[in-house]
């Protein structure tokens, strides 16, 4: 109780085995799946399997796509990657949007060391950046953006 930092973490570039290794090093007891839909052309990382592989590895997961972007968002972003724009709407419309799922949220991250994941290798381009910011301030909690190693 009382976990002092949010994780994130991507797994666009990541083995898999890589990928549990950065979680487990980190001490990660939930993984926090932010995607609006958790499908991946690398079937290691959709829901199904990537939760059989966190039940295996000790790690509860969770699902939360209310939190995620959208399909058609996401391409807009890349697109047009203005990252101020889409935080600004992230931020107005998502986050006020679905206030009971942040809480239900933030009391999941404050139990256990936990990550939010992603597939954008880079959290600077990823909204589970701005979802951990929002944590952060409401929690006083740190935010730290892990990187699987490669290789």
């Amino acid at each position: 109780m009382g976990q002092k930092i949010i994780y994130t973490i991507g797994y666009e570039n990541a083995e898999i085995k890589k990928f549990f290794e950065t979680l487990k090093k980190n001490n990660i007891a939930q993984l926090i799946d932010v995607r609006k839909n958790a499908f991946s052309w690398r079937k290691e990382f959709s829901k199904k399997a990537l939760k059989s592989l966190c039940r295996k590895n000790g790690i509860d997961y969770y699902h939360f796509p209310r939190m995620g972007i959208s399909h058609q968002l996401r391409k807009e972003i890349h697109d047009q990657p203005d990252f101020k724009k889409w935080s600004r709407y992230y931020r107005s419309e998502i986050l006020p949007r679905y206030q009971d799922v942040l809480d239900e949220l933030i009391e999941l991250v404050r139990e256990k060391p936990s990550a939010l994941l992603c597939m954008e290798e880079d959290a600077k381009e990823c909204h589970r950046s701005w979802l951990a910011e929002e944590i952060a301030e409401r929690t006083g909690m740190k935010i730290e953006h892990l990187k699987v190693e490669s290789g």
